[in-house]
């Protein structure tokens, strides 16, 4: 996202007409989550979340994996 930033910036200073951007991301160096350490677990304790999985592959509308909506629409056409 950083080098689109910058491209967008450089053609809006005048510096480049057309820039070619691109970019990478791991997903395997994502690290876990634990969602309420900022506040304490006191005496109990909690989920260690996969974010791939939390907030990455689980679509918000079906809650579900990405690929499981297309499956069912495809059988109901």
């Amino acid at each position: 996202m950083r080098a689109m930033t910058a491209g967008m910036q450089k053609i809006k200073a005048g510096d480049a007409q057309i820039i070619v951007s691109g970019g990478m991301e791991s997903m395997t160096q994502i690290p876990y989550v634990l969602k309420k350490a900022r506040f304490g677990y006191r005496l109990w304790d909690d989920k260690v979340l996969d974010p791939l999985l939390y907030d990455g592959l689980i679509d918000a509308f079906y809650n579900s994996t990405w690929e499981s909506p297309p499956r069912t629409w495809r059988k109901k056409v």
